[in-house]
């Protein structure tokens, strides 16, 4: 017998901290709520759904090129009238994808001077994670937090706390799912951008 895994489509969402405009976080999940439950365990403020809209990673970097002039740091957008509007279609149903721009995956830091070590150790530990995920191993939501906060404490300070310790949690989960860990870098955080 062929056990078939059914899975929840892939949807881009938009979250922003309750009662303010923003700032707004265009992302990509299966489980948006489960993302905004593990975003919600770091973030000081609480955050909400706005909403949420069928389609890939594909779908998402076209978000991102149609408000890159909005964009404040990483997935984060500001509140601008125009973003606004179009989540409002969203919710509405009215919303035309085929007016977005042709996406595209943006590598380096905004100003173009490429990765930073920190950034690829980054990015590795997060495809890990998503190739786990996409294999249907439960992620458990510490592990999604430690990941998130352990990877932005490092780029957004004022955010969190850098936390060390939940880099290695990160590391050992992956380590009992076969991977072999990745030597950390060092910890200077300008690394790239000072150069």
């Amino acid at each position: 017998m062929i056990r078939q895994e059914t899975r929840d489509p892939c949807r881009v969402y938009f979250i922003r901290p309750v009662g303010m405009d923003g700032p707004i976080k265009i992302g990509c999940s299966n489980l948006p709520d489960k993302r905004l439950k593990a975003m919600s365990y770091w973030s000081p403020v609480p955050l909400e759904i706005l909403a949420t809209i069928n389609g890939d990673e594909k779908l998402e970097q076209r978000f991102h090129a149609a408000f890159e002039s909005d964009r404040s740091h990483g997935e984060w957008f500001a509140a601008s009238a125009e973003l606004l509007a179009a989540i409002e279609q969203i919710k509405a149903g009215v919303f035309d994808v085929a007016a977005l721009p042709k996406g595209k995956r943006l590598c380096g830091n905004r100003s173009g001077n490429g990765w930073s070590e920190f950034s690829r150790f980054s990015a590795a530990i997060n495809a890990r994670l998503r190739a786990l995920y996409r294999r249907g191993v439960a992620i458990p939501a510490d592990i999604e937090a430690k990941a998130f906060r352990y990877n932005s404490g490092r780029h957004y300070p004022h955010l969190k706390p850098h936390v060390p310790a939940d880099g290695h949690d990160v590391q050992r989960f992956l380590a009992g799912h076969g991977y072999t860990p990745l030597p950390v870098p060092n910890d200077d955080t300008q690394s790239s951008e000072a150069a």
